[in-house]
């Protein structure tokens, strides 16, 4: 059966450009790791834990990728294999909560290093001090956060049994509203909406205070622009770059789930959405995928190891 351009538009990029952007993704985000492992003995300690973010970010958005090559990318390339009960037993119970709960884990993992950050800019000897042990409050109650916001996700699918076959199932969330507004306040609102304006928020006042204490410096004294202020704003600049990365991506994937789950089932508007939702899909991989350049393209530090450690090799 031959297909339409809307169907090869959506088959390339469901099958071709989403296998692509996970193996660059998860080839990148390992070689990022390794750099960030490197660059954590040549910095000063003030800078350790957004270090240990970025390289727990790094593998947890490995496993979104991986994840996504499960949920996603499998099924679409090999769909016969929807119909096997195993798949569709460990689709349910473990691969599709799975992907959002390491989702999840990546958002408020960006939104914490926000907020380390701005910790660090406002109240360093409190950063300086209790360095350490905010940081592992923040993994901690970034995992607890996922873990709750998660568990409509075990319910989102069922097994649908017949006497001619055996089907997976989606909930229609115009049937069950009740539900449909509980992933909605779970994953829209509080899975992405909120760490996102937390983001925002955070760094519009991490480039504020950045910009006028460099403005300070320089009217002080013009050699005040030490190695360590200068790597202070160099991660500055990659924290910006990762997070705005999250804001626009996931803030395109929040919109597409929403009108997926709310806009009314006409045949028009089935285009549509089907269409919005298959690219705000993408949206999570290339999420994730994106990291080794956001960190290379303001990090001249992380750039510079990056070819120091691939010509070691």
């Amino acid at each position: 059966m031959t297909r339409s351009l809307l169907e090869q538009v959506h088959w390339i990029i469901e099958c071709h450009v989403t296998l692509f952007v996970c193996c660059f993704g998860i080839v990148g985000n390992t070689i990022s790791i390794f750099v960030w492992q490197r660059l954590k003995k040549k910095m000063s300690p003030t800078n350790f834990s957004i270090v240990k973010f970025f390289t727990l970010l790094a593998f947890i958005d490995i496993l979104v990728l991986v994840f996504t090559l499960w949920v996603d990318f499998l099924p679409t390339v090999y769909p016969n294999i929807k119909t096997y009960y195993a798949f569709m037993f460990t689709f349910i119970y473990i691969g599709h909560p799975a992907h959002f709960f390491f989702l999840f884990v990546s958002i408020f993992l960006t939104a914490a290093i926000s907020l380390d950050r701005l910790k660090l800019i406002f109240y360093p000897l409190i950063g300086m001090k209790y360095g350490n042990k905010i940081t592992s409050c923040f993994i901690m109650t970034v995992f607890a956060l996922a873990t709750v916001l998660n568990i409509p996700s075990f319910l989102e699918y069922r097994i649908l049994i017949t006497s001619n076959q055996t089907q997976l199932i989606k909930v229609d969330y115009e049937t069950h509203q009740r539900f449909g507004y509980i992933v909605f306040f779970s994953h829209c609102a509080g899975g992405v909406f909120l760490p996102l304006l937390t983001i925002c928020v955070a760094n519009i006042l991490i480039l504020v205070k950045t910009y006028k204490r460099k403005v300070k410096n320089i009217s002080i004294n013009k050699a005040s622009t030490s190695r360590i202020s200068d790597e202070h704003s160099r991660m500055t600049l990659i924290l910006v770059a990762v997070t705005g990365m999250c804001w626009v991506m996931l803030g395109f994937q929040c919109f597409s789930r929403c009108v997926l789950m709310f806009v009314s089932n006409t045949s028009l508007n089935l285009k549509i959405v089907d269409s919005v939702a298959r690219f705000g899909n993408l949206a999570i991989p290339l999420n994730s995928a994106l990291n080794i350049l956001m960190f290379c393209l303001p990090g001249k530090s992380f750039r510079s190891e990056l070819v120091k450690m691939l010509k070691r090799r």
